[in-house]
C-alpha cells in the first residue's frame, strides 16, 4: 500500500516540569505525551521558579536539561520557563496541546 502524503502541520505537544531528579515515571510521561502528537516540546522550569513551587532543587538547569535532552521522545527542549506556562509560550512553539 502506498501512503498518502499529508499536507497538514505536525501536532506539537507541550510538556513542562522541573525534572529535578528524573526517573522512569518522567520518561514514561514523555513517551505517553509524544504518542499524542508528532513533536513533543519539553520545557524546563527555571532555576528561580523551581524552589517557589517544589523547594530547593538538587540539580541546576544545565544538569536537568542534559538529562531531558537525552530522551528519544523529546523533539524540542525549551529552558528557563516559569512554573506555569503561558499561552504565549505555547504559541511560540506552535503547540496544539499541553500534556
Amino acid at each position: 500500500l502506498q501512503k498518502k502524503l499529508s499536507k497538514k502541520k505536525p501536532v506539537h505537544i507541550f510538556m513542562d516540569g522541573a525534572f529535578d531528579i528524573i526517573h522512569n515515571g518522567h520518561f514514561n510521561a514523555f513517551r505517553q505525551a509524544q504518542y499524542l502528537g508528532d513533536i513533543l516540546v519539553c520545557s524546563l522550569n527555571s532555576d528561580a521558579d523551581v524552589p517557589k513551587a517544589k523547594g530547593k532543587s538538587l540539580t541546576d538547569i544545565k544538569e536537568r536539561s542534559s538529562l531531558v535532552c537525552s530522551s528519544k521522545w523529546i523533539g524540542e527542549v525549551d529552558l528557563d520557563n516559569p512554573y506555569y506556562p503561558s499561552i504565549e509560550t505555547l504559541d511560540t512553539y506552535y503547540c496544539d496541546f499541553l500534556a
